[in-house]
């Protein structure tokens, strides 16, 4: 089991939620910019990959073993979140938690958003505000009672599913691409959901405090 986490640029979840995630990851990535983000909380990244545009602590990033600095052209096909995921699927991860990416341009978001359709995808995308989790099998939330969250199919399966402590159930629904489920309420300390068939992109906020 190899789970990687990967800091995009944009706006990112407070340092406290970040170094939680790395703890609980074997190995860092920094998209381009997110080698800013990852300094700011005192963290070093194993590998930088990108076109290093956005970088601004260049500095520092020299002082990076020159092997573990993956460069490309500006002039590319790719994001440079894009190439992350990649790479982390390159060395083995089998999760990938997304920090960073939120605010910004617009087709920046809806590229970070195109990831979750595809067979290698993050499991997890933590903006400023929002968690976004990919729902593969099941997945529970304990804790959240009176938190929003909304549900989209991602993928190209339709999307049949049961749930509990929500509340408008997802039992009777059967989704394809372009439906949505937009501000149920979790209405339980315990919220489940299980696919029967296809995947879901579950976003909800970040627990208040989480700074």
């Amino acid at each position: 089991m190899k789970r990687v986490l990967i800091c995009t640029g944009g706006l990112a979840p407070g340092k406290s939620v970040i170094v939680q995630e790395v703890k609980a990851c074997n190995l860092i990535i920094a998209a381009d910019s997110g080698f800013d983000t990852l300094l700011r909380c005192g963290l070093i990244p194993d590998y930088v990959i990108g076109d290093m545009d956005s970088v601004t602590r260049k500095k520092e990033l020299k002082k990076i073993d020159p092997q573990r600095v993956i460069l490309h052209p500006p002039e590319k096909d790719d994001t440079d979140t894009d190439l992350a995921v990649m790479f982390a699927h390159g060395l083995g991860a089998d999760t990938i938690v997304l920090v960073g990416g939120g605010g910004g341009r617009i087709d920046h978001l809806m590229g970070i958003l195109s990831l979750f359709d595809r067979e290698i995808h993050p499991q997890r995308w933590f903006t400023d505000k929002e968690i976004l989790e990919s729902v593969d099998g099941n997945i529970e939330v304990r804790g959240m009672a009176g938190t929003r969250v909304s549900f989209f199919p991602v993928g190209t399966e339709v999307c049949t599913m049961e749930s509990s402590g929500l509340q408008w159930p997802l039992d009777p629904l059967t989704w394809k691409k372009g439906d949505a489920g937009i501000s149920n309420v979790i209405t339980r300390d315990v919220m489940k959901v299980t696919m029967k068939t296809g995947r879901l992109l579950m976003v909800r906020d970040i627990a208040l405090g989480a700074e």
